[in-house]
């Protein structure tokens, strides 16, 4: 199964291609794209086999600063360049994950750190990551956050069909909110 996400963060899914041609990591362990997104730790999906091509970039985003959660590859899903492959995969898996058999892992790779067996949650706690916002009083309430230079944007959305009425608890400081009707263009 895949981990769950613990409440008051966002994620979104990026592909090999995406990992393999865009995704780029720094010593401060923050993951990018070149248009601008971030994101804090890169979970990988539950399985077995990585494309070479791909493991040598989780390779080289861990070197760079990269956290990343998720199990050690065995071999190759394609049957590209099959026995080779296999090995390749193996042999950098070994070098990452390393040749412990233990089901949880932490380990430095490079700058970053490689994360194997642990929960998300347990993975933000040992990094020290509060959720971005936190919702109580109501259910269905989802919601997106983007930063900009001197202010941070939050668009909240009720799933329901009826109206709610919820607290919102922002990870943000030192700043005065404003409440936006997308309906009216009001501001409060």
């Amino acid at each position: 199964t895949e981990p769950a996400l613990p409440k008051g963060f966002q994620y979104d899914f990026i592909n090999a291609e995406v990992i393999e041609k865009y995704l780029s990591a720094d010593t401060n362990h923050v993951l990018s794209l070149p248009h601008g997104t971030c994101y804090k730790l890169l979970v990988l999906p539950p399985c077995k086999t990585m494309r070479p091509a791909v493991i040598k970039k989780i390779k080289q985003l861990l070197e760079a600063g990269a956290i990343i959660l998720g199990p050690k590859p065995e071999r190759s899903p394609s049957l590209q360049d099959y026995i080779n492959a296999d090995a390749e995969v193996k042999l950098i898996a070994d070098e990452i994950w390393g040749n412990n058999e233990s089901n949880r892992i932490r380990r430095r790779v490079g700058k970053g750190t490689l994360f194997s067996g642990y929960s998300i949650d347990e993975v933000f706690d040992i990094m020290k990551h509060k959720p971005d916002l936190l919702i109580s009083g109501a259910s269905g309430v989802k919601y997106a956050h983007t930063t900009m230079p001197e202010r941070d944007i939050y668009f909240i959305t009720n799933q329901t069909e009826k109206n709610i009425e919820f607290i919102a608890q922002f990870r943000i400081e030192g700043k005065v909110p404003e409440q936006w009707n997308p309906i009216d263009g009001s501001i409060c």
